[in-house]
């Protein structure tokens, strides 16, 4: 099935990461193992794993690695039906706004052009 494929190739990144520490590679498997959860109806996982991903990528400041799993987790609110906090999440970004604030860290503006 293409769950068992996901499963292998998840592995297999897994591996290749514990090799290279290519943090490009880890975002992917954050990414897919949260879909992954997210399919299997884990949405809890789903969080965990996105919020872990985000702070992992913030101790090492991997800017790049925080933006997806955090769109993740508002895409999960929306699928719980969190409209508010969804809401919440994605109204931090602001066309006028300097600063992009994601677990209590500032991102600077021109870093997300």
């Amino acid at each position: 099935t293409s769950l068992d494929q996901w499963e292998e190739d998840l592995r297999k990144r897994f591996q290749s990461f514990l090799h290279t520490k290519n943090e490009a590679d880890l975002l992917l498997i954050i990414n897919q193992s949260s879909l992954v959860s997210t399919y299997l109806g884990q949405n809890h996982l789903a969080y965990q794993i996105c919020e872990r991903g985000i702070s992992y990528f913030l101790e090492r400041k991997y800017v790049e690695g925080i933006f997806q799993p955090w769109i993740n987790i508002g895409r999960l609110h929306i699928i719980q039906k969190k409209f508010e906090e969804a809401h919440n999440l994605f109204n931090t970004i602001s066309p006028l706004s300097n600063t992009l604030i994601i677990k209590d860290t500032q991102i600077p503006k021109n870093i997300l052009k």
